[in-house]
């Protein structure tokens, strides 16, 4: 606090005693905002956060939190740069901005993420849908978007259910079923699924338990975002997500950093139709190793397919060459 502030405030409220003047001091310490100018808010982010987030970061939490609280787009901020808030608003950017200084993820701060158009809940327990399962959604979408009729979709690891949700929402006439071994996650999956007028079944198992395998029937396409992100690299990976979201959805064992994929081939002997697809999201520095293993299995159509940042992400396979 500057001397000159500190002065006039010692003026003015000269008459009260040591303990009134340091409540005062306190306040003005823990304003987070110039002023209620939504312009003085948003300074007011990129100079708390500049030491924690990069700009572009900083500047893209801070379109949707505008979009969340105010329901502004880019273009309306610059239109009322300077326009003031009511209390409400800046309480809740206030407290958007403690959450993200303790690297709070954004879309947990919010309580939800955009997932294909569909609006998904997501909080402490479950995995932030990424925007390269939406290029896996996709890519199954574009593959049956013209033949659904009585088509069944199992998603192995469904975590919040976006992927049956956004399936559902493009497909409408597809049979989908999620399994997940977190409690916590399904909780999430089945808001989700209420929340986006969608029906799909959901099951709680340990999958990799074979033993499991025969509470469940035979389908038409096995799709999967399972955890593939050997612990060795974590390092790699930053804070916000190492310090929320749950490990057993994101880590593997170096030892072991297939294990999910190679229960999906092994389940597939019996669960999906001769005439059956797999859609799988992948470890990038794994795909030449996945390709090997589907070598070896009963699979005699598999793809290998990059993502939009050029990475190794998705294996398409099917049990049989079309």
């Amino acid at each position: 606090m500057s001397p000159f502030i500190s002065e006039k405030i010692n003026f003015v409220y000269g008459i009260y005693n040591d303990k009134s003047k340091n409540t005062i001091f306190k306040f003005l310490r823990e304003m987070k905002f110039q002023s209620r100018r939504i312009d003085h808010i948003k300074a007011g982010f990129y100079s708390a956060l500049s030491g924690i987030y990069d700009d572009r970061e900083v500047g893209s939490m801070f379109r949707l939190l505008l979009n969340e609280y105010l329901g502004w787009s880019s273009a309306e901020l610059i239109l009322h740069s300077d326009d003031l808030i009511d209390k409400n608003a800046v309480r809740q950017f206030e407290d958007a901005l403690t959450a993200l200084k303790r690297r709070i993820p954004v879309q947990y701060v919010i309580g939800s993420t955009a997932f294909m158009g569909c609006r998904i809940k997501v909080g402490p327990g479950v995995l932030i849908p990424r925007p390269e399962t939406e290029e896996l959604v996709q890519m199954l979408i574009d593959k049956f978007k013209n033949n659904v009729s009585d088509c069944s979709v199992l998603d192995i690891g469904t975590g919040s259910a976006c992927i049956p949700v956004a399936i559902i929402k493009h497909l409408k006439d597809l049979q989908v079923t999620g399994l997940d071994i977190s409690e916590t996650a399904l909780q999430y999956a089945g808001e989700n699924i209420s929340e986006n007028n969608t029906a799909v079944e959901l099951v709680q198992m340990d999958f990799l338990k074979e033993s499991n395998w025969n509470r469940l029937g035979e389908y038409d396409v096995i799709i999967s975002n399972p955890p593939y992100v050997r612990f060795s690299e974590r390092q790699q990976m930053e804070p916000n997500i190492l310090d929320n979201e749950p490990a057993e959805a994101l880590f593997v064992k170096d030892q072991d950093p297939l294990i999910f994929y190679e229960k999906i081939i092994g389940f597939s002997k019996d669960h999906l139709k001769e005439t059956g697809y797999l859609y799988l999201e992948i470890n990038e520095h794994l795909g030449s190793e996945l390709l090997v293993l589907f070598k070896k299995s009963e699979f005699k159509a598999v793809e290998l397919r990059k993502d939009m940042s050029g990475k190794d992400r998705f294996i398409k396979a099917c049990r049989r060459k079309s």
